[in-house]
C-alpha cells in the first residue's frame, strides 16, 4: 500500500477482498452487529453474487469461482468478529487499545487479501479475454471508490 497525492493505492487482489469488506461495512450498522444479526454475511453475499453476475462467471469456472466466494465469506466473518469486538470495548477502550483493535482489523484485511490471491489467480487464469477486462475494470474502479480522501479544510 502507498501514499500518493493523499490517497491509498490498493492494487488488484486486495481491492477485491477491500471493496466486498467495504461494501458490507457501509451497508452494516453498529446496531446490526449488536442486535446478532450477520450484515456482513448478508452483503458479502450480496456482493458475491453481483460480482459473480458482472464477470459472467461460466459454469465451467464454478468450481473455482466457489473456492473464491467461500474464502470471501471466511474473511467476512473473520472483519464481523473483529470489529464486533472494538464495538463492545469502543468505550471503555484507552488510545493504545484503539489503536491496537484498529491494527488488528488492518492486518487481518491484508491477510484476507493474500489468502484471496491465489484462489483469484486461479480463476482469472481461467476466464476468457471478455471476463479478465471485465475484471481488471472492477478494480480499477474499486480503487477509485475506495481511496482514502484529504479531508477538506
Amino acid at each position: 500500500m502507498t501514499l500518493k497525492s493523499n490517497s491509498f493505492d490498493f492494487s488488484g487482489i486486495r481491492n477485491l477482498a477491500a471493496a466486498a469488506l467495504v461494501s458490507a461495512l457501509a451497508l452494516s450498522s453498529a446496531s446490526g452487529f449488536a442486535a446478532g444479526t450477520d450484515p456482513h454475511q448478508d452483503s458479502t453475499n450480496a456482493r458475491i453474487q453481483a460480482m459473480h453476475d458482472k464477470l459472467k462467471i461460466t459454469p465451467a469456472e464454478e468450481a473455482l469461482w466457489n473456492k473464491m466466494a467461500q474464502v470471501m465469506r471466511e474473511d467476512a466473518k473473520t472483519m464481523d468478529a473483529l470489529i464486533q469486538a472494538r464495538i463492545d470495548h469502543s468505550k471503555s477502550m484507552n488510545a493504545v487499545e484503539d489503536l491496537e483493535s484498529y491494527s488488528k482489523i488492518t492486518e487481518a484485511r491484508a491477510e484476507g487479501a493474500k489468502k484471496l490471491i491465489p484462489v483469484f489467480s486461479a480463476l482469472y487464469a481461467s476466464m476468457s479475454p471478455a471476463q479478465k477486462h471485465e475484471a481488471d475494470t472492477m478494480f480499477r474502479n474499486s480503487d477509485k471508490q475506495h481511496a482514502v480522501q484529504k479531508p477538506k479544510q
